[in-house]
């Protein structure tokens, strides 16, 4: 389908990975206003960002954040894994179109590892219960039905974009645009795997305009980097500067706006209420949790729709941590895209120093939420069962998977669970 290198980024790069926002564009400094006192619900990234800007700018800030840690869906499984290893629940890589994530990460001192295709290494597709280096895939899939609408694209960063005619891209999903170019079921089955298959609930679950646009962005990328020591990293070093200013396990319950100003009426876990006013309030809350607040005046009704409509897709990861990285004693990458249940699995330790080794299965949709509702023993066994599928002889894999597994479900009931196993 794509070159091998542009392949594996794509398959890895998802959206749900990009680091504040896909913007190539610095955001330019703005002039000092009258000082105001500003509430920032939400110490996600944006959150943390919003809050670095407006102190910046002369502002008095607040942020509430409901969890115990900043990031929100930055987040950097530590525990239980052993060497100091860990694993990548939320957000990985930063393109080197990445600029604003670039900037914080350089403010802060943090270093970007290069992500790199390994050409001595070999990367499978498992599909139709066959193993299928993707060197060995037929290739002229993508070039005769996704490149030429991705040469349509445009440049999504254009004040202009979308034209009339790209506009209506978003009337089909990317499966029926597909299936309008002459793809067959069977093509788009594969065309369906990989990177395609990681958004949303697979390809016919989001708009062809949506892909086109995040194609045309890939296309500005030239490297994907990691944050040497997880991602995590990054924002605790924005929380850090921030100090004082976060307030950790305060949850909003109720926002209200008047001519007075705002106020926030938060909740504790224990119980205890609060009330915090201030003369604005920038909200970077998840639609999923903005859902259950309550808002005084309403937001508008275009507004509400959104918040209401807007899906959210399952996102499932486990993570298996193994005596020693066994595929790569094999030649192997420790990557293969999959039509089976656990769908997705890398190596989650590739830029990671050690002989022990972790490997992530990643799914989404309904296999994530099936995925979610078996316990702790049922998600290992599942996953050791189709990794055992993908890469054939397993060595070792019942002895070394006991170590630990953190299994991680994004979406609108969102849990996380990590124990520790037998060694």
């Amino acid at each position: 389908m794509d070159s091998r290198r542009v392949f594996i980024q794509r398959l890895l790069a998802t959206s749900a990975f990009a680091l504040l926002s896909q913007s190539t564009r610095a955001q330019p400094k703005q002039p000092r206003s009258p000082r105001q006192k500003i509430i920032v619900p939400g110490a996600g990234v944006s959150g943390l960002a919003a809050a670095l800007d407006l102190i910046a700018s002369g502002h008095d800030v607040t942020v509430i954040e409901a969890r115990t840690r900043p990031g929100g869906r930055v987040f950097t499984i530590r525990e239980p894994f052993a060497d100091g290893l860990y694993g990548e629940a939320g957000a990985v890589f930063v393109s080197d179109s990445h600029d604003l994530t670039i900037a914080y990460c350089k403010r802060f001192g943090l270093s970007l590892t290069p992500e790199q295709w390994n050409r001595d290494l070999t990367y499978y597709w498992y599909t139709g219960g066959r193993r299928v280096r993707i060197q060995d895939l037929p290739t002229g899939l993508g070039k005769k039905y996704v490149r030429p609408l991705e040469t349509t694209a445009g440049d999504p960063l254009s004040p202009s974009w979308p034209t009339p005619q790209i506009a209506e891209y978003d009337k089909l999903s990317w499966a029926a645009l597909l299936r309008k170019q002459g793809a067959t079921e069977t093509e788009l089955h594969q065309l369906g795997m990989g990177y395609a298959g990681l958004l949303g609930e697979g390809i016919d679950s989001y708009s062809a305009l949506s892909w086109l646009r995040g194609a045309a962005l890939d296309a500005k990328a030239t490297a994907l980097y990691r944050i040497q020591g997880g991602t995590d990293r990054l924002p605790e070093a924005m929380a850090k500067a921030l100090s004082h200013r976060i307030r950790y396990g305060v949850i909003a319950r109720r926002l209200e706006q008047d001519r007075h100003g705002v106020r926030v009426y938060c909740q504790t876990p224990t119980g205890t209420s609060s009330r915090l006013t201030g003369d604005r309030l920038v909200c970077t809350l998840s639609f999923s949790v903005l859902r259950g607040i309550e808002v005084e005046p309403a937001f508008s009704v275009g507004k509400q729709r959104a918040i209401a409509k807007l899906p959210y897709t399952s996102v499932a990861r486990v993570f298996v941590q193994m005596r020693e990285r066994f595929w790569l004693t094999r030649k192997q990458a420790g990557s293969a895209s999959t039509d089976l249940p656990i769908q997705e699995i890398y190596d989650d330790t590739v830029t990671q120093a050690g002989q022990r080794g972790i490997l992530s299965s990643y799914c989404v949709g309904e296999r994530a939420r099936a995925m979610s509702k078996l316990d702790e023993p049922g998600r290992l066994s599942t996953t050791i069962r189709d990794m055992t599928r993908c890469t054939r002889e397993f060595r070792g894999t019942r002895r070394a998977a006991h170590r630990s597994i953190g299994t991680t479900i994004h979406g609108p009931e969102a849990t996380t669970a990590s124990s520790r196993l037998d060694s």
